[in-house]
């Protein structure tokens, strides 16, 4: 900045008239000011005071020079740049065109006036301006540097790039103009010269925390390169601690590396200096949230299943909490931020406080109704719920939004199925696969759902297009093997279910369907065994204990297959199935009454089974027990004619024969 003086010696003061020791005092008041400014800028307010009071004094003392000489370019100058230093720049500019008005080549007028339009956000004129400084003065390095400033905030990045170049020609030392060309070369996404012209910069000064600054952001920019934008940020905060910004960046770049606890330690630094920063509240809720997830994340489950599983609880809840916690400031801050809103649904869902998560997804609609991201978690939190109808409402209101989107529409599907609604869901399937023809999963789930139809052969066709994209997919293989053994291909079956045990031999659901193959061939032994595979593994399974016990009976290993529904009923008491199973054992080893025991507890859980009640009255007629042989049947004979069973003939002739014994008994007693 060039300030134009007019101080006199000593010896000369005597000679000058009033109208030049007004503007003499103006202006060396003004320069006094100044100085203050640059010198006492960080000290307390009663400093700033005292410097504004000097500058009021010498605007003052200017307007009175220029009251008795209106055509002092000088005055109107300096004048100017008193106003521009109090923040006035309309008013320093008309003081800078009043100085141009009288002396159009004052090349300084007109490069303190590009400033001040500058700094207004009038960069075209600003640009005019210094063109104009430029011509009368060419090599004014400064002037070069500010109009690229201007160029640089219009977007016009390559001129801004020349017009550094013009600066540095003249002045290859000047720090800012290296710095702002690093600036305009990373705007343009060349972030490795950008990061030359930094260098530049720091090798001239290497105290400017700015181009530190500048230059970490372009580090971060560049793949694999993030551990050095830390170093700079931190050269950059050696420098100046208590620059916000450079904090909230750091934080940032550490979350990128994964270090969680570092980030949060950064934007913690970044809210000591700006309590009310909302970005950086809203990222550090966002580094709480991947810190918990990772916590997660790293627990070993070893079943698929538990990663479904309404109990299953973060190893980190506190993490989430404090998330969500933090996200509530964000918002006390800004209220009406959607993403804000959105990311804070998204936490609650990961603590599985789906009700709350749906309320805040609300409020976000409410804000922004056209979010699609919104819509489609809103879905999948219904979804935990189990509230199905109402997700698919969701999810059709996010395909209203952004109907290419795959995802909503494999959800929407997976939903449907959760409602018997298979049909609906194959056309939600079929809508994804369109989009998204390569997706495993979703015609692994178009498998499921043809094969709840009974469209088996379409069943098998979608599982091989899956383990087409995906041949290492257990799941897929053992699904596969399930259609095949409904189909009665139980060979074939049992081949899927090798195939999903080599990729995962600890798969307890492979192991126990495998073994239902082959116990349907007939190969019980082998079957067991199977069997035993999936209970070391799933050792609370009632249904493969349950199954083993079906097949020791056929082995004749009766006792053994008693152990084996007891250990089912001990997991699981209110299977009928196993009760009518375990009666019926017993009943081949002559224990009638802990078989009748069994029958009982089969008919406590499901009281119109009437196989049990037939077997029970068989045992009774067995036992001589006729009245109570003839009571069972008739309940079986009863709830067989209700559910229109086969089996009604086979009773009644079961009674009648039961009836006439009971006939002839009478007959020979009379």
């Amino acid at each position: 900045m060039k300030i134009s003086t007019m101080i006199p010696k000593r010896r000369q003061w005597k000679n000058w008239s009033l109208l030049s020791k007004l503007t003499a005092i103006g202006t060396l008041l003004g320069f006094i000011g100044l100085i203050i400014t640059i010198v006492f800028s960080l000290y307390p307010k009663g400093v700033a005071f005292s410097d504004l009071d000097r500058k009021r004094e010498a605007i003052k003392a200017y307007d009175k020079a220029l009251k008795i000489k209106p055509d002092d370019h000088n005055a109107w100058y300096n004048k100017g740049i008193a106003l521009s230093s109090l923040g006035r720049k309309k008013e320093a500019i008309k003081a800078y065109d009043k100085a141009l008005k009288i002396k159009p080549d004052k090349y300084e007028a007109w490069y303190n006036k590009g400033n001040a339009l500058s700094d207004l956000g009038r960069k075209k004129e600003a640009i005019k301006a210094y063109d104009k400084a430029l011509k009368i003065k060419p090599d004014d390095h400064n002037a070069w540097n500010n109009k690229g400033i201007a160029l640089s905030g219009l977007g016009r990045k390559r001129e801004a790039i020349k017009a550094y170049d013009k600066a540095l020609k003249i002045k290859p030392d000047d720090h800012d103009a290296w710095n702002n060309k690093g600036i305009a070369l990373s705007g343009l996404g060349r972030k490795k010269e950008a990061i030359k012209a930094y260098d530049k910069a720091l090798k001239i000064k290497p105290d400017k925390y700015e181009a530190w600054y500048n230059k970490g952001n372009a580090l971060v920019h560049l793949f694999g390169r993030k551990g050095e934008a830390i170093k700079a940020y931190d050269k950059a905060l050696k420098i100046r601690p208590d620059d916000h910004e450079v904090w909230y960046s750091k934080g940032n770049t550490l979350v990128y590396l994964g270090r969680y606890e570092e980030a949060i330690a950064a934007y913690d630094k970044a809210l000591e200096i700006k309590p009310n920063n909302y970005k950086v509240w809203y990222r550090r809720a966002g580094a709480l949230g991947q810190l918990a997830n990772d916590k997660l994340l790293g627990i070993k489950l070893d079943d698929h299943e538990v990663w479904y599983s309404r109990e299953f609880a973060f190893s980190d809840l506190g993490r989430k909490k404090e998330a969500i916690r933090t996200y509530d400031k964000v918002l006390k801050i800004k209220p009406d931020d959607h993403e804000v809103w959105h990311s804070k649904e998204f936490a609650l869902s990961d603590l599985s406080r789906k009700k709350e998560a749906i309320r805040t997804y609300d409020k976000a609609l409410k804000i922004k109704p056209d979010k699609y991201e919104t819509r489609y978690n809103k879905g999948n939190a219904l979804i935990h719920l189990g509230r199905y109808e109402e997700a698919i409402a969701a999810y059709d209101k996010a395909l209203k939004i952004k109907p290419d989107k795959y995802e909503a529409w494999y959800n929407k599907g997976n939903a449907l199925i959760h409602l018997g609604r298979y049909e609906e869901a194959i056309v939600a399937y079929d809508n994804a696969l369109k989009i998204k023809p390569d997706d495993h999963e979703v015609w692994h789930s178009r498998g499921f759902a043809l094969s709840d139809l009974g469209r088996y052969e379409e069943a098998i066709a979608a599982y091989d297009n899956a383990l087409k994209i995906k041949p290492d997919d257990h799941e897929v293989w053992h699904s596969k093997g399930f259609a095949l053994s409904d189909l009665g291909l139980k060979r074939e079956a049992i081949k899927a279910y090798d195939k999903a045990l080599k990729i995962k031999p600890d798969d307890h659901n492979a192991w126990s369907n495998k073994g239902i193959a082959l116990s349907d061939l007939g190969l019980k032994r082998k079957a067991i065994k199977a069997y035993d595979n999936a209970l070391k593994i799933k050792p609370d399974k009632y249904e493969t204990w349950y199954n083993k016990g079906n097949a020791l009976v056929h082995l004749g290993r009766k006792r053994e297959a008693i152990k084996a529904y007891d250990k089912a009923l001990k997991i699981k008491s209110d299977d009928h199935e196993v009760w009518y199973s375990k009666g019926n054992t017993l009943v081949y080893l002559g224990r009638y009454e802990e078989a009748i025991a069994a029958y009982d507890k089969a008919l406590e859980i499901k009281p119109d089974k009437y196989k049990v009640w037939y077997n029970k009255g068989s045992v009774f007629f067995h036992l001589g027990r006729q009245e109570e042989a003839m009571a069972a049947y008739e309940k079986a004979l009863y709830f067989s004619e209700k559910n229109k069973s086969l089996y009604s003939g086979l009773i009644r002739e079961k009674i009648a024969e039961l009836k006439a014994k009971m006939d002839s008994v009478q007959v020979s007693s009379k």
